[in-house]
């Protein structure tokens, strides 16, 4: 289940992403994703890529150092139209990182993801 069930339609149109359902699931490109409502259920796949978080939905810092780490599903950024997630814990929090020099981590990270796609 990706982003640990939250809607990603959510991360656009909210304050905040909400928790999706089973009631509302989508299986896209083999990644089941849960939705909070029909309605957004329904704008996903409408157009799934324009919701899709960036670097297959792994911490998008980590991906700028080429590694692949979980994500909070509530650390997030959208920039730009693109939805960014990030790892999160009391001690550590990557946004706050990324936010300090997201242009050129965002250049590594779609040159590190962009490998690693290849490879698989």
């Amino acid at each position: 289940m990706a982003v640990s069930g939250y809607d990603l339609v959510s991360y656009f149109t909210n304050d905040s992403p909400q928790k999706g359902n089973q009631k509302q699931a989508v299986v896209y490109d083999s990644v089941l994703y849960y939705f909070s409502s029909e309605e957004n259920k329904s704008i996903f796949e409408n157009s799934p890529e324009k919701y899709l978080p960036q670097y297959g939905g792994w911490c998008a810092h980590a991906m700028a150092k080429d590694k692949k780490v979980q994500i909070n599903p509530e650390a997030y950024l959208v920039n730009e139209g693109k939805l960014f997630l990030f790892y999160k814990t009391s001690w550590n929090n990557t946004q706050l990182k990324w936010l300090n020099n997201p242009s050129e981590l965002k250049q590594k990270a779609a040159e590190n993801w962009r490998k690693k796609v290849e490879q698989e």
